[in-house]
């Protein structure tokens, strides 16, 4: 049977069809998601970005393993306080209550879906991305919800990404209060004019962005009209072009129709923006570290940069670098930085990938459904 856009329901819990190899590229799936043609490119430019994500990375390790004192490493993973570890289980299993909560409020535009149906899905994708190391965690979320709550997988997948644009925007704003207003660490003072003009020019991004998706929600028809109009003043030949994009940006979001769950909607962000130093700051606390507060939200700025620009090229290893060298802002070893870093990663992301392997299980899909979910992304030229 078949519901909205396409999507195959199927009570068995099999992945939907379309991602073997005798599927018509360019016809569209049984998800709803288009599959363009893939575009031939010449083998050298496939192979450049691997290439060049593989010297990024050598050079990542490089930087972490110089001059690392391996023994003073083992002495410090040996004697960290791992009690911490708990607090530090619970405040990643509230980081991702919190974002459910985020998805759900957005998703209301669409249904309003049960708060353990998102947890799982959110856990399932979170799953999928750390196994196939690819950013199909959208992809994955929206399957689950729309395999069980009989909506179209394309409008469950829209939300997904306004719930990333509403995370971006958040983090705009967090760069702008950092950078521009609160105290920088001392050693950074030869580069502190840089980071505070970067923090204010950050806060004036935040606060056009905030305006602009007022204007979106409170005037949806004259907005592209308003574009042309102010554009066509300074460049008149791509305003209708602007204009034009910007209609189609605001198709794309996704936004609760009451004014008090957007309020919320912008709650939740900063309440996850709030949490994610905590992670840091119990294992900080299991080695006896006592660092000032802004020291944990600096390191938040600082490495949201960091992952976020190195995750788009695949350079690996970039979390521990740069949590060398953010607490070496403050004083702390590298032993000690990176022994923090292994630590939060690998008890942050088994507790996901566990509850994952548990909502996994629970939503009867399978590793071959996940597959060919990854294969779809792939066909479908974003991992061209």
């Amino acid at each position: 049977m078949r519901g909205r856009d396409g999507f195959r329901e199927d009570p068995a819990g099999s992945c939907p069809q379309g991602s073997g190899p005798d599927h018509d590229e360019g016809a569209g799936d049984d998800t709803g998601i288009p599959i363009p043609p893939r575009p031939q490119r010449p083998s050298l430019a496939r192979l450049l970005p691997g290439v060049a994500a593989s010297v990024l990375t050598l050079g990542v390790l490089g930087f972490i393993l110089y001059r690392l004192d391996f023994a003073a490493l083992v002495r410090a993973l040996a004697g960290a306080r791992y009690g911490y570890v708990v607090p530090l289980i619970l405040t990643t299993i509230v980081f991702q209550l919190v974002g459910v909560l985020q998805w759900r409020l957005i998703l209301s535009s669409v249904k309003w879906v049960g708060p353990m149906r998102l947890f799982a899905a959110q856990m399932v994708g979170a799953l999928a991305t750390g196994v196939f190391q690819l950013p199909v965690g959208a992809v994955v979320k929206a399957y689950v919800v729309a395999r069980r709550e009989q909506v179209s997988m394309s409008a469950v997948l829209a939300t997904t990404l306004s719930d990333r644009l509403i995370d971006g925007f958040a983090f705009v704003g967090l760069v702008g209060v950092v950078l521009g207003g609160l105290p920088l660490p001392p050693s950074s003072a030869p580069v502190q004019a840089a980071l505070r003009a970067a923090g204010w020019t950050s806060l004036g991004l935040y606060v056009g962005l905030a305006l602009m998706l007022a204007g979106v929600g409170a005037f949806p028809g004259q907005g592209a009209a308003l574009v042309e109009r102010l554009v066509g003043r300074v460049a008149p030949a791509p305003a209708s072009r602007i204009a034009w994009l910007y209609a189609r940006f605001c198709q794309g979001v996704r936004l609760p129709a009451r004014w008090r769950d957007r309020v919320l909607l912008v709650g939740c962000a900063a309440a996850k923006k709030a949490i994610i130093p905590f992670q840091v700051y119990w294992i900080a606390r299991a080695f006896g570290l006592e660092l000032p507060w802004t020291a944990y939200i600096f390191q938040v700025v600082f490495l949201g940069f960091l992952v976020v620009a190195a995750g788009a090229v695949g350079v690996r290893g970039t979390y521990q670098a740069g949590m060398a060298v953010v607490l070496g802002f403050y004083g702390v070893t590298k032993e000690i930085a990176v022994a923090i870093a292994l630590i939060v990663e690998v008890v942050a992301h088994g507790t996901v990938f566990a509850l994952g392997l548990l909502f996994l299980w629970r939503e009867g899909i399978t590793r071959k459904d996940l597959r060919a979910l990854a294969a779809q992304w792939r066909r479908s030229g974003q991992g061209a």
